[in-house]
């Protein structure tokens, strides 16, 4: 039976795979890698663009395996989301009803099957995720699962640092052990991976965080605005994704009433995770910010207890199953409202992997207009939606990104007034375009130009010279 559903889980992410606009910031990122340029955005400078380092090393191997970033991409995104699934109903779903209710359950949401794919993170995460609550429940305590713990959640953090919220109340929990020296050295022992990138990140970025942190988290949006914002994100996935934010809320009444020891860290975690949503104002991309926390639910729902056999109950659930498996493939609406947006359905025109195999993007207007600029290469162009563009356009034009998920001095400059959820606009300063075509600072203001000198130190100079360092220092510290 269990091979059955993971053959079920596997033929529905390959029908429903696609590729989002975002995805493509860290495609461009992943073909300069390639081409020898190094792991930037734009050529010229030292940015981390990506918000996923582990998952944009993982993406690298298999582009250049695949020797396409797209199929790359899709492959191990379906391979990621397939081996989560795996690691669910192997070692974490309880007996042959806990599992069928777990795909089920998954199935029911638009936003773990929509981001199974899309070429972002979510994949690795939940393969992660379902790796930590299995080593979580089955490993005795002491210090060999605190050192697997750490490292899973090093991991975890690496793929996306603001994940690490989920898991880490199960952690410390499980790290809190006498004597505490040998845990102590054990965490450690697993922690050093991520201490190992962001001292990467430092040296060759000159930040510890991505680029796309300071775009979307330094804009001097008032908070009570973005708590509103974060409102009409769980209001938009309460309308078109019920199952979702359901299960979540079933997961912490289960971990509640039950008051295991093994299960309560988890619910915090995702409580935690729910209130971070409302701290950053939600997303745009309708249910993506969900899917993580929705996923470490269904593990606390379906772990048990649970029937140990199942009939009539079991049969209703396969029949859910497919009934939800059909629905996938309807079309639904993709109207923005409060700057949220199906992704799935906006992008799965030329970009689902069932459709367009050979010549993805072929007719996306995003691919075309990227094209012709890299055609006409016009040096330095301003943009916003620089995914799909900004790949097609090449290495040899510089994308100045309004919205500074690439950028970074607008990264560090406050929203225009009227924003749109994880579209963060900025103003250009005047002299900003002359400055990136000529790699010197003509900024008119005397304070942006201070501010930009140091930046060019971090993004452009010497890696080890004692300017850049001092650049460093200030720019982090300010």
């Amino acid at each position: 039976m269990k091979l059955l559903l993971v053959v079920v889980w596997a033929a529905v992410v390959v029908w429903t795979a696609w590729a989002s606009d975002d995805a493509f910031i860290t495609l461009r990122t992943v073909d300069n890698a390639l081409n020898g340029y190094g792991l930037r955005f734009n050529v010229a400078e030292r940015v981390q663009a990506y918000t996923h380092p582990l998952w944009m090393f993982v993406t690298l191997a298999a582009t250049w395996v695949a020797g396409s970033a797209y199929l790359g991409a899709m492959g191990v995104s379906i391979a990621a989301s397939v081996a989560s699934v795996v690691v669910f109903l192997r070692r974490i779903a309880a007996g042959t009803f806990g599992a069928v209710l777990a795909v089920t359950l998954l199935l029911s949401s638009r936003a773990f099957t929509d981001y199974s794919t899309s070429g972002l993170e979510n994949p690795l995460t939940h393969l992660l995720l379902a790796s930590f609550v299995a080593t979580w429940w089955s490993l005795a305590a002491g210090p060999r699962r605190t050192f697997w713990l750490a490292l899973l959640v090093a991991a975890i953090m690496i793929n996306r640092i603001d994940a690490g919220v989920l898991v880490l109340p199960a952690f410390a929990v499980a790290a809190w052990q006498r004597p505490m020296r040998p845990h102590l050295i054990a965490a450690l022992a697993g922690f050093l991976p991520l201490v190992v990138w962001e001292a990467f990140s430092l040296i060759y970025y000159g930040f510890l965080f991505p680029n796309t942190a300071y775009a979307k988290l330094s804009t001097g949006v008032r908070q009570l605005d973005l708590m509103a914002q974060a409102v009409h994100y769980y209001t938009n996935s309460l309308q078109t994704d019920a199952p979702t934010l359901l299960t979540i809320a079933a997961a912490l009444v289960l971990a509640a009433t039950r008051r295991k020891a093994d299960t309560w860290p988890l619910a915090v975690g995702i409580l935690f995770y729910l209130v971070y949503i409302v701290r950053i104002g939600g997303d745009f991309m309708a249910g993506r910010f969900f899917a993580a926390p929705f996923f470490v639910a269904v593990m606390v729902v379906c772990h048990g207890p649970l029937p140990a056999r199942w009939t009539v109950r079991g049969g209703m659930v396969v029949t859910l199953v497919v009934a939800r498996a059909l629905l996938l493939s309807i079309p639904f609406d993709i109207s923005m409202r409060h700057g949220i947006t199906d992704q799935r359905r906006l992008y799965s025109d030329g970009t689902r992997l069932v459709t367009q195999p050979s010549s993805p993007l072929e007719g996306r207007p995003e691919a075309i207009r990227g094209r012709v600029i890299r055609d006409t290469r016009p040096g330095v162009v301003e943009w916003g939606m620089i995914g799909i563009t900004g790949y097609f356009a090449g290495p040899d034009v510089h994308i100045l990104d309004t919205y500074a998920l690439s950028d970074p001095l607008l990264a560090r400059r406050p929203a225009n007034a009227k924003w749109r959820i994880g579209h963060f606009e900025r103003r250009v300063p005047a002299g900003y375009a002359r400055s990136l075509r000529t790699g010197q600072n003509h900024l008119e203001s005397k304070m942006l130009a201070a501010l930009y000198d140091d930046i060019l130190l971090a993004t452009r100079g010497p890696l080890w010279t004692s300017d850049r360092w001092g650049a460093i220092l200030r720019l982090n510290l300010q």
